[in-house]
């Protein structure tokens, strides 16, 4: 079962975690995804970038480098999180890495995790942009397919700019929060649960 389920109802979700990973002392860093790109888009009017994502001893690392030209994507990184998304029981076979949506005035880094047992499949997406001299989350998306109880499965869509989601079908408001609030370098594994944008299923 995947880690985010943990805090999801235990009565729904009881099922003993996966426990492989992928990186090991001896091998302590695994390539996972690396793009890059310019946060304007198409237009090409902004920041250029690179982001990587790593497997480091189980943990998902994403670190972000920008600067006015290529030349400029090296020495420390601007971001470096670790971990920004679940990690630790993903197997051979599941999918976990970084896509880059491209529009005209912008670009979107997405963080995706696909990942699945005999009874459940869990699906999600992380969506980035750079906003207001921020690594921003604009969007989280989360899908909890469950194939032995079709009813039990879950679903989670969070619109962060327009501060809204849809959960199960059902469109909802979100309280108004500080911009910050949506900080990649504060994000980690359990923020869509944590900061209150995805709730539990009753």
């Amino acid at each position: 079962m995947h880690r985010f389920l943990r805090p999801l109802s235990a009565a729904v979700f009881a099922l003993p975690m996966l426990c492989a990973t992928f990186a090991s002392p001896a091998r302590a860093e695994t390539a996972l995804g690396d793009v890059s790109g310019n946060w304007a888009g198409a237009s090409g009017q902004g920041f250029v970038f690179r982001a990587v994502l790593t497997d480091e001893g189980g943990q998902a690392r994403l670190r972000i480098w920008q600067g006015m030209d290529a030349a400029s994507l090296q020495g420390e990184a601007q971001l470096d999180v670790a971990p920004v998304v679940y990690r630790d029981n993903i197997v051979a076979g599941d999918k976990q890495g970084l896509e880059l949506a491209v529009g005209q005035d912008a670009s979107t880094l997405k963080i995706v995790t696909d990942s699945d047992d005999e009874q459940y499949r869990f699906q999600e997406t992380v969506s980035v942009q750079f906003l207001d001299f921020q690594f921003t989350v604009v969007a989280y998306d989360v899908i909890v397919t469950d194939f032995t109880d079709p009813a039990q499965s879950y679903a989670c869509s969070v619109d962060l700019r327009a501060n809204s989601r849809v959960v199960n079908g059902v469109a909802e408001s979100l309280p108004p929060r500080g911009f910050e609030e949506d900080n990649l370098s504060s994000w980690g594994p359990d923020a869509a649960l944590s900061k209150g944008l995805c709730p539990a299923p009753g």
